[in-house]
């Protein structure tokens, strides 16, 4: 029988609404549960990855997961169905090489492209071989964010940060998306900063992304905020796509001084101070199309131990298109992407033995957006 991560139903004092007159129990946000539908369990080997990280991309006809072994500095390609592994690159300055490889694009399922920081070049790889490379973000003075971007229609899209407004505190002029024209290389800024996110730093100041085909839509949240931000690709117009707030969000209180030294107990207190954003993604499983944003919260267990499985994680499911009906999700570890639309969730970090989960979504009773749709039609 599947394994069932339950997920425990909302009690009264977490209710959408509460304070309005007839609210009752209809008005709470439903939970969603994870079914355990298999287990790939990537066993040590001589030339096994280093270090797995959220942003692997998985071309699901073939069956497998390309990703950056951000400790060993390489790209690889995991099979999803039997858990081998294979390197695509050794480090180095060659044509075949690279130097500190840190984010990935796929194209179609032969062609996808990496982005190697330390030499600012964008690597074009097809059938697993890097067949030319071009200039990449810094000459533009564009510093990327996070481990992997998208491509559409002869663009790279990708989060950023951007530095001269970013460190000028000036949030208002700050845009988060860059996008790259691959034809002759030139790059524009998009989007807006969420209205919630805190103004006390420059730290927290770049997004997680969703890319919606359907739509041209990028949905994406701030670093530390709990805002779904909608940045259409057609028209160029950013609007808040969902201001709900999963009840254990938390609010940050501490400034972060880039001038004092760090040490572990004030990153301890930075870190329980904030809800660290760590994935957004689009699904469509059992005739709904879904959105999925997962937050975690630091806890004193993880600073004692420095086990990432002691952090507490939670996420929301919100119908699409238009982000109604947010549901409650806690899931109990970090997820990493998603696979023939199931959620993948790593489940032992351990070097000589990671181990991914598939997981899919039980919904409750309630009926989706897309379903009533559907059922309409």
């Amino acid at each position: 029988m599947p394994v069932t991560v339950g997920l425990m139903f909302v009690s009264a004092l977490l209710l959408i609404n509460c304070n309005t007159p007839g609210s009752d129990a209809h008005q709470q946000p439903p939970s969603v549960s994870l079914e355990l539908l298999k287990s790939i369990e990537v066993n040590g080997s001589i030339d096994q990855i280093e270090n797995i990280m959220e942003g692997i991309r998985v071309v699901d006809s073939l069956q497998v997961a390309y990703g950056i072994d951000f400790r060993g500095r390489r790209v690889y390609k995991l099979s999803v169905a039997d858990a081998s592994v294979r390197y695509l690159t050794n480090r180095g300055r060659g044509p075949k090489e690279m130097v500190l490889p840190s984010q990935i694009a796929l194209k179609s399922s032969r062609e996808f492209f990496v982005y190697d920081t330390s030499m600012d070049l964008i690597s074009k790889f097809v059938d697993d071989e890097i067949i030319e490379k071009f200039p990449g973000w810094l000459r533009h003075n564009i510093w990327l964010r996070h481990t992997y971007g998208y491509y559409l229609d002869g663009k790279l899209i990708t989060a950023i940060e951007e530095p001269e407004a970013i460190n000028a505190m000036n949030f208002s002029e700050a845009r988060p998306i860059v996008i790259m024209d691959l034809d002759d290389q030139s790059v524009s800024l998009h989007g807006r900063l969420s209205p919630t996110i805190d103004k006390m730093d420059t730290e927290y100041k770049a997004p997680i992304l969703a890319l919606d085909e359907s739509t041209s839509a990028l949905y994406y949240v701030m670093g530390a905020d709990h805002t779904i931000m909608r940045h259409n690709l057609i028209t160029g117009d950013t609007d808040v796509a969902s201001g709900f707030k999963h009840p254990k969000i938390r609010e940050r209180s501490l400034e972060i001084n880039q001038n004092m030294a760090p040490t572990w107990d004030s990153a301890k207190k930075i870190g329980m101070d904030v809800s660290a954003h760590l994935f957004i993604e689009i699904f469509e499983t059992q005739n709904q199309r879904v959105l999925v944003s997962v937050w975690q919260n630091a806890t004193e267990k993880f600073y004692e131990t420095r086990d990432p499985k002691y952090n507490d994680y939670f996420g929301v499911v919100y119908d699409l298109p238009g982000l109604s009906n947010p549901r409650l999700l806690e899931i109990h570890a970090k997820p990493i992407g998603k696979y023939n639309d199931r959620l993948l969730i790593i489940e032992n970090d351990d070097p000589l033995e990671y181990v991914i989960g598939v997981y899919d979504f039980v919904f409750g009773v309630h009926q989706t957006e897309f379903q009533k749709n559907t059922r309409q039609k």
